[in-house]
């Protein structure tokens, strides 16, 4: 996510995605999703929703989630910008920890794997999509 000097949301597409190679490394590498961007996968909508003088909040839906994403921005004690994810995790309000996607085909997803923490109680849960 790219975030100005308030720690808010620096223009309106802040967030992009793209690949992390391990592969290859050292140095771990990231490219771009290319056309995979727009036909499956990648961002299908993000807007903020939320702005203070040090921070702010932008929802966001991902293509194959299907749910919203509040992505939580912040200036923290040393004065760098801090960003945390909340959605709702077998249907509790949670922090985001991942989201693991399992690919059927090039442009088709089998499942989701959801993971997060619960806000009330501070505990792992989990939840699998189907798709």
């Amino acid at each position: 996510m790219r975030l100005d000097a308030n720690c808010l949301a620096a223009k309106s597409d802040a967030v992009f995605p793209y690949w992390r190679e391990f592969e290859k490394s050292p140095p771990v590498r990231t490219h771009s999703l290319g056309t995979f961007e727009y036909l499956a996968y990648g961002v299908s909508e993000q807007r903020t929703v939320q702005r203070g003088p040090s921070g702010g909040q932008l929802l966001l839906k991902l293509k194959q989630v299907g749910r919203p994403i509040w992505v939580v921005t912040q200036r923290d004690a040393n004065g760098r910008c801090t960003a945390s994810t909340r959605t709702t995790v077998a249907g509790v309000p949670a922090e985001l920890i991942s989201i693991y996607v399992k690919l059927q085909g090039p442009l088709s997803v089998a499942y989701l794997d959801v993971k997060g923490r619960d806000l009330k109680t501070q505990k792992i849960v989990t939840e699998r999509v189907e798709h």
